[in-house]
Formats: C-alpha cells, structure tokens, sequence
C-alpha cells in the first residue's frame, strides 16, 4: 500500500470513529432529564460532577476504596451503606497504579497507559484484579458490579473508570427502586476518541426527587481484543438524600424511553468499534 493511500485510509477510519463517537455522546445527552418508571422526575449527570453536586445538596464521598488492603475481594460486603455484588468477574480492590494491560490486544498505542486511573487516594475497584486482559476472560474482565444501599437515596454518583478513553462506552448502567422497579437505564457515555488512547476517568451520577434510588447495577458488554477497552473499574462513590430542586427538561427535545435507549446506544458502540478494524 502507498503511504498516499495509508493516510487516505486511516482519515476514512478517523471519520468513521468521530461520526459514531457524535451518535452515541448526542445520544447520551439527550438523557440529561426524564420521568422514571414510576413518575418520579430524574436528573442524569454525565461528566458533570458540579451539576450533580449542586441538584444533590454536596453529599459526601461514602466509598472510595482507599481503607482496604489492595487484593481485598469486597464481593458480599457493605462497605458505608453500599453491599458490593458481583456480577461476573470477582470485586477485587487494588491500587490504580498497579493495574497492567497485558495480552494479544489489537490496535494497541502505548500499553502503560491503559490503566485504571483512581480519582480519590490509590485504590480502586477492578472487577477481574489488577489484570487487564483481553476477552473472552469471565475470571478478569466480566467487569459488572451491583451495588446495594442500606437505605433507599436520592442521589447516587461514581467515577467510571476507562482502561481507554475511546469514546466508546460499552457499559450500562440500570437504577432500581426499594421495589426493584427500574426507574431508569442507558449507556453510561465516556471521553475520548480513537482506539487505543491512555485511560481516564469519568463521573456518572443521578438525582431523584424522591429518595427512591436503592439499587445501582453496572453491566460491561465488551468482551474481545479489539483494543484494550474492555476493562473498567470504579471509585469515589457519592451518596445521599438532600437535594435542590431538580431542572426542568430541556425545551424542545423530545423524552425518549430510557429503557429503549440504552441497546441503541450499545448497538451504535458496537457498530463503531467494528468500522475502526477496517
């Protein structure tokens, strides 16, 4: 291949990326307000840890991992008001920094700097330990987490962590009342463009204006070696029942169902990551 048709082919697969990145963050930020399942008005904050701040009353970190020995297993544990479940892989804490991408990844950049970054203190918790490897791999990358409050709350926020901040979100998170009925459920939107890129972290947070909010459930859907993004963690988990009250929904944009929003949004991620191999 001539370097003239290289550089013609990787701008096509550069356009393709940023033209999927578009749809799925303006996908995202039509989310920003909607009614729950139960009526309740919510208010989603994505990559806005002020905003949230501001509409839940400044609630205090309740978790940030940095008090448990690093290679601790918090499956089954209430930690401040929050019982950890895994879903899939082990709820291992670790050190941020020790995390390691290793393995038969495609499309790789600089391996060092696809790890899970901590936002409070060192520690974080990796689903699957400090192994970030390909998939298929249940044991370390199935990287769910469902997390159970004491008492139902008005206001829950954590920071996403990305082995790489593609753009390219993969993971869903869903709301649940003390009912288990589920108020709310979207793909929880991340930075970055490209394949490939160091990773970062990312605030997702929710505000009710009731205190409705007592399960969080965290659902990592990318299981394969195209680039190393399909790991993640989580830190510095927020929590409380004072809130401002909420904003009203933006004028002139139409609701959508957020139970039929998150497969699209997934089905536009996977769509995307497919283009970027060509």
């Amino acid at each position: 291949m001539s370097a003239r048709s290289s550089k013609s082919s990787k701008n096509s697969d550069s356009s393709r990326a940023m033209t999927a990145n578009a749809v799925v963050v303006a996908m995202g930020c039509c989310l920003s307000w909607c009614v729950s399942a139960g009526g309740a008005p919510v208010t989603v904050f994505h990559q806005d840890l002020s905003g949230f701040n501001t509409a839940a009353g400044n609630p205090a970190i309740a978790v940030d991992f940095d008090n448990i020995t690093a290679g601790t297993d918090i499956g089954g544990q209430t930690i401040n008001g929050a019982k950890f479940i895994a879903t899939g892989s082990p709820l291992i804490v670790v050190a941020g920094a020790d995390t390691q991408t290793t393995g038969a990844y495609s499309g790789i950049i600089d391996a060092s700097t696809n790890k899970l970054l901590p936002t409070s203190g060192a520690n974080v918790l990796s689903p699957g330990g400090a192994t970030l490897g390909p998939g298929p791999d249940p044991a370390i990358e199935d990287d769910g987490v469902n997390i159970v409050l004491d008492n139902p709350v008005s206001a829950f926020g954590l920071d996403h962590l990305s082995q790489s901040a593609d753009g390219f979100s993969f993971t869903t998170v869903s709301v649940f009342d003390d009912a288990d009925v589920q108020l709310f459920t979207e793909l929880v939107p991340i930075s970055g463009a490209g394949g490939g890129p160091p990773g970062a972290a990312d605030f997702w947070g929710i505000v009710s204006d009731t205190a409705n909010i007592k399960r969080v459930q965290f659902t990592e859907g990318d299981a394969d070696s195209t680039f190393p993004d399909n790991n993640i963690g989580f830190d510095t988990l927020r929590f409380g029942t004072e809130i401002s009250p909420p904003p009203p929904p933006p004028t002139g944009i139409p609701l959508p169902a957020a139970a039929y929003s998150a497969p699209m949004m997934l089905a536009a991620g996977a769509w995307a990551k497919r283009k970027m191999r060509f």
